[in-house]
């Protein structure tokens, strides 16, 4: 998939899960779960199985396990190299 279409597609599952515009430069590298975001935790998890289904893509478990699934920017560097 095309970075551009996969990045557009990101955003708007995104964006429904957070509330949050990730068309924004300034937010792309806010913790997801941090202050500023504030997204539960449990969201956090939907968004990791709403990406998969949505995508096509099978996300590895480590991804989360080692920190790589906690803003905008780690989740496109993981999902664009899939």
């Amino acid at each position: 998939m095309e970075t551009e279409l996969l990045e557009k597609k990101l955003r708007k599952l995104m964006k429904l899960r957070t509330g949050v515009d990730f068309t924004d430069e300034a937010v792309r590298k806010e913790k997801l779960c941090g202050a500023k975001i504030g997204l539960p935790a449990r969201e956090l998890l939907l968004l990791y199985y709403d990406i998969g289904g949505e995508l096509g893509i099978r996300l590895p478990p480590e991804l989360v396990w080692e920190g790589k699934f906690s803003c905008y920017e780690d989740i496109m560097a993981a999902i664009a190299v899939l």
